[in-house]
């Protein structure tokens, strides 16, 4: 049974679903005005190993992952080029899905604008307007804080600490950290119209937005990078306190590392990224996963061009491991096989450690070369390969060459 930090009680817990329930995961997806970038990929990969598990354990899953498609980012992309913001976000939203097909990721995967939930957010957005959890401000409406009894719980931070984080400065809003739901734009180039005028979701609002209406605002799993715990992982929370009047609206978040260039984390706005199209097609995408998939999905990586080499090679060495038939019964070697697939099992249900599983792939790799196997070892071992292929996503069709 798979093990999971709970972030709230800072416990680990057993993962309990009835199987004939669909585990409902949430995963933080990037913003519509650009093409995918090596940063993207810890949260792409863990969150497809997190749903191979599940799928192989015999759940049923349902993956969301969310697309920002309402940001200033991309106001200000679509303005340089000179283009409509919806043109703009259709096409990187083809980009992605591109890039995603490349990348093997698992078919499960439902895409989400947030736009077109549009009708959804409306509603949500004058739901807290009428319990005074939200009011109207000159650039938007904002939600009120200050009726949560548990903001900061998921972050850890006091409240007196929460006050100096300000990050939507305003001197009409009635609280310091207050933020908006609903953002007024003026630009040209915007067409999103709604009774509330021209403009767009908030953030935080899109992603409750998305998860109301998927999951009737209750679910099991949040996927998400670590450095969105605060503010946008508490804004969620708070918006589910406030209109599902429930606390928290999701049992477990599973908070990824970050992908760092130059000690700084890999981002479009700090102008470090390393983008798919540069990495194509010298590594493939067994390569980029092996390179995720090397460290714990909580560290912090810091990209080094020789690391994707090293994982080419880790690749090839598992890729091009050699079967030797022995004519005699292996009955004690084979026993063996069946050690290194519970240890691989083992390491994934510790709380995904696939770094760990890894390790004994490898390991595997090295025993099958240097050892003699009889036609049921033989066997034994393709199937091991086949079920670490299925879980991690990692060399899919190897076991059926062997």
């Amino acid at each position: 049974m798979i093990k999971i930090l709970n972030k709230f009680s800072e416990t680990i817990e057993d993962f309990k679903q009835d199987i004939n329930e669909p585990i409902k995961i949430f995963i933080c997806g990037p913003t519509l005005y650009d093409k995918i970038h090596v940063g993207h990929l810890k949260i792409l990969f863990f969150s497809d190993l997190v749903v191979r598990y599940f799928k192989w354990k015999g759940y049923k899953v349902q993956p969301i992952l969310n697309l920002t498609d309402m940001d200033f980012k991309i106001i200000e992309r679509a303005k340089e080029e000179n283009i409509q913001t919806q043109d703009l976000i259709n096409y990187y939203y083809n980009v992605f899905k591109k890039d995603i097909k490349k990348l093997n990721l698992n078919e499960d995967f439902i895409l989400v604008r947030p736009s077109e939930l549009i009708n959804k957010s409306v509603k949500i957005i004058w739901d807290l307007v009428e319990k005074k959890r939200a009011y109207f401000l000159e650039d938007g409406i904002f939600c009120d804080v200050s009726f949560s009894k548990n903001l900061g719980k998921l972050s850890k931070i006091q409240k007196e600490k929460l006050n100096e984080l300000i990050l939507e400065p305003n001197e009409k809003k009635r609280n310091p950290n207050d933020f908006r739901i609903w953002i007024k734009v003026n630009e040209k180039n915007y067409e999103l119209e709604t009774v509330f005028g021209r403009g767009f979701v908030g953030w935080h609002m899109q992603d409750f937005s998305v998860v109301e209406h998927f999951f009737n605002g209750l679910y099991d799993i949040h996927i998400g990078a670590s450095d969105l715990i605060y503010p946008h992982h508490e804004f969620i929370l708070l918006l589910g306190e406030y209109y599902k009047e429930k606390y928290p609206i999701v049992r477990y978040f599973l908070h990824t590392g970050v992908i760092k260039k130059n000690g700084e984390k890999m981002s479009k706005s700090l102008g470090n990224c390393i983008y798919m199209d540069e990495l194509y097609p010298k590594f493939d995408s067994d390569d980029l996963r092996i390179y995720i998939f090397k460290y714990g999905y909580k560290d912090d990586v810091e990209f080094e061009l020789a690391d994707l080499y090293d994982s080419k090679g880790i690749k090839e060495k598992i890729m091009n491991v050699k079967f030797n038939v022995s004519n005699k019964e292996t009955v004690n070697l084979n026993k063996k096989i069946d050690d290194y697939v519970y240890e691989f099992i083992e390491n994934i249900e510790n709380e995904f450690s696939v770094n760990k599983s890894l390790e004994v792939w490898v390991k595997l790799s090295d025993f099958l070369t240097n050892n003699e196997l009889d036609k049921e070892g033989i066997n034994k071992a393709k199937q091991a390969y086949k079920i670490f292929s299925e879980i991690t996503g990692i060399l899919l069709n190897l076991f059926n060459k062997k």
